[in-house]
């Protein structure tokens, strides 16, 4: 739905389970590029104290952390849409 133009996904995983993740992972984000990196230290998740998994994390153009959510709730889909379309309008500016 959104323009892959204007956004980077990066998706960082703290097992080592790399290829049955990159295969759920594909199945879900069908036609949608991103990253994948492996951090079975945990060091991103301790720069930016992250409490659980899942958790997501929204950056500016800059990298600049602008949001966060730790798990994920159906019922809160529209929210997560209308901060990333937030964001995507504030860069643009």
């Amino acid at each position: 739905e959104y323009l892959m133009n204007q956004i980077n996904i990066s998706i960082v995983l703290f097992h080592n389970k790399k290829e049955q993740i990159i295969k759920v992972i594909n199945s879900i984000f069908d036609q949608v590029e991103f990253k994948i990196v492996f951090d079975p230290e945990g060091v991103v998740a301790k720069k930016y104290q992250i409490p659980g998994m899942p958790s997501s994390i929204l950056f500016d153009r800059n990298g600049k952390a602008i949001d966060a959510h730790s798990g994920f709730f159906k019922k809160k889909i529209s929210q997560y849409e209308q901060q990333l379309e937030a964001a995507i309008k504030q860069s643009a500016n």
